[in-house]
């Protein structure tokens, strides 16, 4: 007898044995209580509360029948994320589901599909069959469409990008299907209502996956299902096979352009890119806003220097240009321009310390324009600002000083026409006018040309409306000028009436108001009944040629129409249409109509076109000779020009056109607009002058700007005809009240401005503590890069049990055993216990196997 075959007896002897004893372990009552037990795949089966714990089941209660159970699949989609900034190359999407029950579940037999719901329908576009492989309770199955790139993938399916669709103005959807049946369903993006019979609730419009690398739909909590998407998915940082998290933001991993030998490779995690030796570009910077080529020294807000791509070198760092290193150079040195308009290379602090501003990191004073020494200056319009000598002359002002202040100095005020609130005007300052309650007109305006306004109040006019006017106007316009400053809030005009035609067809001498109230027609303001003709009721009214009209008796009758029944409507009301006969069009065609309709000539009421020969329409024919003749088309043996074309006449001769910008066309001479070189001549043999090169704008890497030619420019040109920009208000820091720091310019901060050149302080790194895995491992990191529980700020791994870290212990994990014989498993009997749980486990498989069939 083999090995083999001894060994398969010890275990059936031993599995035997082990099931005699789990049987009379319990008593003929427990055994004979039976009830509805759900199995994680939804299938439903009748067994004791011990037999359906022992198969992985549900127990749903003694005496419950399968019917009434309600069993369904414990698998939800958990997670989706299908959209990426890939440049339309969606290579990360992943489908992520989870087994919520409490016992393992075969994936066999379930399928997920993806669904488009364009123009409103449900189209499965993908179905994709699940392996047969048991999933553990709480455990997660990812589907992707490229395992290099997705973490923890179980299941990698075609295409490898673009494998789910984004939605767009309709939704889409991912469902779970068992037995044709949606078991789970997840519908995102387009309207509110979902991808009929694939959505779980509805207003899903919040529920779009942002292109975002590490961001997709995840349930939150984790696994947690109210049969509404809308509650419960959400925009989270991407956890594929890990537990969903509440972080949004800041994913961990940075992806973006990596340049390596000025070669640029999208998607790329930063310390990927570090190993490789390239210079990252930043997160989510796809190649397309990167040239590899544009890499220098760049200086970092902390004074250091490092080589990085110019996108890589924003915000509060300075970059100094493409080509340049760090070699030698100290970031914390720059050019100061102090306030006499003297420059000197100092430190940021040294510079701010002697009220000067700094130029930026790396800075050269050969390179710096400081400006000139400033001072108040009084302006024509008697305003005074800081301001240079040279600027203040040059706009007329009178210069008081170097580092003289408006504070100090009273400039003289100009004179102007002032009106004041009872309509008079007198000359005075601006500042006197204001004082005074008028109206200024102006730097050296005149009274006598000053047009004052009146004082106003409230004016009732003859058809009882209100506006404020002075007494003059309200005259005018025969209104009662109720006083000085009275308000149309205030006063009740007397509103006038007239004639209002009524819904009936009587007339009743009221206000416009009270007509609009009965639905009437008000004729105006002083109209009397007896001069108004009310609009009478109206009724369909059927006309010779079948059609319909809402009128009146009268006007029925001079129509020549037929009224209806009183309250008819022709949108109700069907009238006896006229004979109809064939129609021949201008162009030849034939339909038959009535003769009312017909735009042509009518054959007569009962003709047919079938028997009907209309003239046909005629035009140019252009024969291959060259000839052209007027006929019909159908007679024309040559190309027809179309119907009432006329023969074209010959074509005038073409030559070589030199336009003002040394371009050559070859035209006639009247459609030349340049200079004509002659009949039948050629662009070939034409020697057109040429222009002089435009200039514009050129920016070196030192962003000097220069005026030049395109072809002479060493830098950026900005087109031709551009000019050099204007140098920019120098920045610094700025403090808001409630303590956040910005860099602006003095202009625009909005706190305390710490002065040009000045820095934000770096923000206080976060704290850490011990971090509580899923699987009872420990490490120390940050709240935010916890993938776990917490344990709170400067704990340590030392503080947590070993219990809780996952180290083995003396656990009842036997728990059969113990629990039929009482014997604690912390002593001798480990070994007893360990080999008739295991035996006991094999039968327990074995009938698994029976009621549900053999798995992988």
């Amino acid at each position: 007898m083999s090995y083999l075959s001894q060994h398969r007896q010890f275990s059936l002897f031993a599995q035997m044995f082990a099931c005699v004893i789990a049987a009379f372990a319990f008593s003929p009552d427990a055994r004979a209580q039976l009830g509805a037990c759900c199995f994680p795949n939804g299938t439903c089966a009748s067994e004791s509360a011990l037999s359906c714990d022992l198969d992985g089941g549900s127990y749903q209660g003694d005496d419950v029948l399968c019917g009434d159970a309600g069993c369904a699949p414990t698998i939800v989609i958990n997670e989706v994320d299908y959209d990426q900034p890939s440049n339309g190359m969606d290579d990360l999407e992943f489908i992520e589901l989870k087994n919520t029950g409490n016992g393992p579940l075969n994936l066999s037999g379930f399928s997920v599909v993806l669904v488009n719901g364009n123009e409103g329908l449900a189209v499965i576009y993908k179905t994709i069959n699940l392996p047969d492989v048991d999933l553990a309770a709480g455990d997660y199955f990812v589907i992707c469409g490229n395992a290099g790139n997705v973490n923890n993938c179980d299941l990698d399916v075609d295409p490898d990008i673009n494998l789910i669709q984004d939605g767009n103005e309709f939704p889409d959807a991912v469902a779970i299907i068992y037995d044709g049946m949606v078991i789970d369903a997840l519908s995102y993006e387009g309207s509110g209502e979902g991808v009929p019979g694939f959505t779980e609730g509805g207003n899903i419009v919040s529920l779009s996956d942002p292109a975002i690398f590490e961001v997709g739909l995840s349930r939150f909590p984790d696994g947690n299902d109210t049969d509404m998407n809308a509650l419960d998915f959400s925009r989270r940082c991407a956890t594929p096979g890990q537990m969903n998290i509440e972080q949004n933001t800041d994913c961990a991993i940075d992806r973006g352009a990596c340049c390596v030998a000025d070669v640029c490779t999208d998607n790329v995690k930063v310390g990927d890119c570090a190993m490789q030796g390239g210079l990252f570009a930043g997160d989510g910077v796809g190649c397309d806003m990167v040239d590899c080529a544009d890499a220098g020294a760049c200086c970092r807000s902390n004074n250091t220097c490092e080589v990085a791509l110019a996108v890589a070198c924003s915000g509060d760092d300075t970059y100094l240009g493409m080509g340049t290193d760090c070699a030698g150079l100290d970031c914390s040195m720059g050019a100061c321009c102090l306030p006499n308009g003297t420059c000197e290379s100092a430190t940021e602090a040294s510079c701010s310390d002697d009220g000067g501003a700094f130029q930026g990191p790396a800075s050269s004073c050969m390179d710096v324009a400081c400006p000139a020494p400033m001072g108040a200056c009084c302006y024509p319009d008697g305003s005074c600002a800081i301001d240079s000598f040279d600027g203040c002359e040059g706009v007329g002002g009178t210069f008081q000083g170097i580092d003289a202040i408006c504070a100090d100095v009273s400039c003289p005020q100009p004179m102007g026409a002032c009106c004041l609130p009872n309509g008079s005007c007198e000359s005075e300052t601006e500042a006197s006018c204001t004082d005074d309650g008028g109206t200024y007109q102006g730097d050296d305006t005149l009274c006598e040309n000053a047009n004052c306004p009146q004082p106003t109040g409230a004016c009732c006019y003859p058809d009882g409306t209100c506006a404020t006017a002075t007494a003059a106007d309200c005259a005018t316009a025969n209104g009662a000028y109720q006083g000085d400053d009275t308000l149309c809030m205030d006063v009740a005009c007397p509103q006038p009436t007239g004639a209002c035609c009524l819904p009936n067809g009587s007339c009743e001498s009221i206000t416009e108001t009270s007509c609009d109230d009965v639905s009437g027609l008000y004729q105006g303001d002083g109209f009397l009944c007896e001069n108004v003709m009310c609009p009478q009721p109206v009724a369909a009214c059927c006309l010779g040629d079948g059609s319909c009209i809402d009128a009146t008796e009268a006007e029925c009758a001079a129509a020549s129409g037929t009224l209806q029944a009183p309250g008819s409507v022709c949108a109700t009301w069907t009238c006896p249409q006229p004979p109809m006969g064939a129609c021949c069009a201008a162009d030849g065609s034939c339909a038959e109509t009535t003769e009312a309709e017909c735009d042509g000539t009518y054959q007569g009421d009962d003709t047919l076109c079938e028997a009907t020969d209309c003239p046909q329409p005629t035009g140019a024919c252009e024969y291959d000779d060259g000839t052209c003749a007027i006929t019909t088309e159908a007679d024309c043996d040559g190309t027809y020009l179309g119907d009432d074309t006329n023969c074209p006449a010959p074509a005038d001769p073409t030559g070589a056109c030199c336009a003002a910008n040394g371009s050559c066309s070859e035209t006639t001479q009247v459609d030349c607009a340049g200079t004509y070189q002659g009949d039948n001549t050629t662009c070939a043999d034409a020697d057109c002058p040429q222009p002089a090169d435009p200039t514009g704008a050129c920016i070196d890497g030192n962003n000097n700007c220069t005026i030049t030619t395109e072809a002479d420019c060493d830098g950026s040109y900005q087109g031709d005809d551009t000019t050099c920009p204007a140098p920019a208000d120098p920045t610094g820091a700025c403090v808001a009240e409630d303590g956040s720091c910005s860099v602006t310019t003095e202009a625009d901060c909005n706190g305390s401005y710490q002065g040009d050149g000045s820095a934000c302080p770096p923000p206080a790194a976060d704290p850490t503590g011990a971090c509580l895995a899923a699987d009872g491992s420990c490490s120390i990191t940050t709240q935010a890069a916890c993938a776990g529980t917490y344990q709170g700020d400067d704990t340590s791994c030392d503080d947590i049990p070993p219990a809780e870290q996952g180290v083995p212990g003396c656990f009842p994990i036997f728990f059969l055993f113990q629990s039929l014989f009482g014997i604690p498993l912390c002593g001798p009997c480990v070994i007893v216990s360990t080999f008739a749980t295991f035996a006991g486990m094999i039968c327990m498989k074995r009938r698994v196997r029976r009621r549900y069939g053999r798995r992988a």
